[in-house]
């Protein structure tokens, strides 16, 4: 994958860092370099951001300001960046994500009461977008930690659990994705994790 190797990605969530993850996403992307920040120690600046092809978050301790690094992703999508939320960052009966970037104007989701499912499901295999199925098909991952979510605002779906949860989905730019999971140790989801990521990217 050509345009993977020269992308930059930043791995912000409020969580420890997972080198595997990170690599294995790197792999996937074609050896785009994946950094780690510490969201739950301090927020990336727009300056900060602005040096990565795609910002990749998702929420388990609190945040340091989850307000100030939503409204600064907004900002760097409103810069031409593209942003990639995770499982929790609409869990707002615990630690999550707020300010600008989970209003409907960027996030395609919304967690009506915001909690979580706590059960696992596997994917559907029904995903159409190129978040699914470009440059390289998905056809196996599953998570227990998996927001209940409706759409909002201009949000398009891409792909189901067999429960009927939202797998995933974007803005129709794709500047915004939500991906209903996480493949990080922490949440010892299996799957294609890092190839979602990837494919994310290279969309």
């Amino acid at each position: 994958f050509g345009p993977g190797a020269s992308s930059l990605i930043l791995y912000a969530p409020s969580e420890a860092d997972d080198p595997a993850y990170r690599a294995a996403i790197s792999a996937a992307a074609g050896g785009a370099t994946v950094d780690y920040f510490d969201a739950r120690v301090a927020t990336p600046d727009l300056g900060t951001l602005a040096a990565y092809t795609m910002v990749y978050t998702w929420a388990n301790f609190a945040y340091s300001d989850n307000v100030a690094f939503g409204d600064n992703l907004a900002a760097y999508v409103d810069g031409g960046g593209q942003v990639v939320l995770g499982a929790f960052c609409t869990f707002t009966s615990g630690n999550f994500l707020s300010g600008t970037i989970m209003t409907d104007a960027y996030c395609p989701v919304v967690s009506p009461a915001g909690n979580n499912h706590f059960a696992t499901s596997p994917y559907a295999n029904d995903g159409i977008a190129c978040i699914h199925t470009s440059p390289n098909p998905i056809s196996n991952y599953d998570c227990l930690y998996r927001d209940f979510l409706t759409l909002q605002g201009t949000g398009v779906q891409d792909g189901s659990y067999t429960d009927g949860e939202i797998a995933h989905a974007f803005r129709p730019d794709l500047g915004v994705i939500y991906s209903n999971g996480a493949g990080a140790v922490q949440l010892a989801c299996p799957g294609e994790w890092p190839q979602l990521i990837a494919n994310a990217l290279l969309c």
